[in-house]
């Protein structure tokens, strides 16, 4: 279950042993990453700045795969946020009479697990690829599974902020009909203007759950969201200083392929949830400019005038933002700042490296000096 960090019942025995194999697995691996026995692209003795980014990015990788088991194991909400996604998509059949666009939502599921199959795809072959070819490809093998482990987990958080847009472009569309009930001329004499009343009340317990589940999906990932972001960004700085790096050896071809794809599937990763939750946001004010414009209309009927007054504070009160763990608003704002972040560490890590090929070069001519 769950590639191998959940098992197939929910015991509270199976969970501790799956967690001690987590442990063991890790443990091992990190005994191995430790022994220094295997080949490496850069100088172990003399580049201390190599071997400290590549040690610190082993440590994030092995710390993140742990707190994803961990979290996975013992604060799984991934069946309550099921279940309520699917409880408010019958309370609009059911209560409001709306066909939900199912077209839509699966065309949205599909499209994020396909994303992600074929990343895991791209990083598979091209670590095989490394594998046969090169001989210091045994840090890549070791790290797949915990690679994976991430993109999977992350990937999942991308699945649920997709299916809460899903859900409130079907808001949007069924404020949009009762708004334009509510404009016909006569509407408000008629019997229906009773039943568009009890359904904007439905409207605002529909928006009341959806935000539960958005404050559930942010607790389902409190920990492993925050770690990993801070993994891929670190990746996403340090991948392309190593493409830097394995230019200056053109025997380390396969490397620098290997880079580029960790590269682009970490951006896709990070960017592709940003722009959904920034979508979330621009529905749900759009949902609110809906109601927010007709309360400037006459509308005699005070039952009509209080639920719609009621509905707009209700969408004025609280905006659709996902937050890793509290600490970053995933949107596009987090975007620009990460990849402004990125580029300058990047920019500092090829100065690093170059400081130390020129002091390199100047030891090596101190030392041929000293022995003529």
């Amino acid at each position: 279950m769950w590639i191998g960090l959940e098992p197939p019942k929910t015991h509270f025995h199976l969970k501790v042993v799956y967690n001690l194999l987590n442990i063991v697995y890790l443990g091992v691996l990190f005994k191995w990453r430790f022994s220094f026995n295997y080949d490496l692209v850069y100088d172990f003795q003399h580049d201390h700045f190599s071997r400290f980014i590549d040690l610190i990015n082993f440590v994030a990788l092995d710390c993140t795969h742990f707190i994803v088991g961990v979290e996975l194991l013992w604060r799984n909400r991934s069946k309550e946020i099921e279940q309520e996604l699917v409880n408010i998509c019958q309370d609009l059949k059911s209560k409001l009479g709306w066909h939900v666009n199912y077209k839509r939502i699966r065309r949205y599921s599909i499209a994020v697990q396909a994303s992600l199959l074929i990343r895991i795809t791209l990083l598979m072959a091209v670590t095989i690829y490394c594998f046969l070819v090169t001989t210091t490809s045994e840090l890549l093998v070791y790290a797949l599974y915990s690679e994976i482990v991430l993109m999977v987990r992350f990937s999942q958080f991308t699945l649920y902020t997709v299916m809460i847009l899903a859900i409130y472009q079907e808001l949007f569309d069924v404020s949009s009909s009762l708004i334009n009930e509510l404009r016909r001329p006569g509407f408000e004499e008629s019997l229906e203007s009773l039943l568009i009343a009890d359904k904007l009340g439905v409207l605002q317990e529909l928006h009341h759950q959806t935000w539960r589940n958005v404050r559930n999906i942010e607790r389902n990932f409190q920990l492993s969201l925050t770690t990993i972001l801070l993994k891929f960004s670190v990746d996403i700085t340090v991948l392309p200083y190593w493409v830097y790096l394995n230019i200056l050896e053109p025997r380390y071809l396969a490397t620098q392929r290997y880079c580029v794809i960790e590269e682009f599937c970490k951006l896709m990763e990070i960017v592709v949830p940003c722009l959904i939750c920034t979508r979330c946001d621009l529905v749900q004010r759009k949902v609110r400019s809906l109601f927010h414009h007709h309360i400037s209309l006459e509308c005699q009927n005070e039952q009509l005038k209080s639920g719609i007054l009621r509905t707009n504070m209700l969408l004025g009160q609280e905006r659709c933002q996902f937050s890793a763990g509290g600490f970053l608003i995933i949107n596009n704002e987090m975007l620009g700042k990460f990849l402004f972040g990125v580029v300058s560490y990047i920019v500092i890590c090829i100065q690093f490296r170059i400081n130390y090929i020129a002091n390199k070069a100047l030891d090596t001519d101190i030392t041929n000096i000293t022995q003529t």
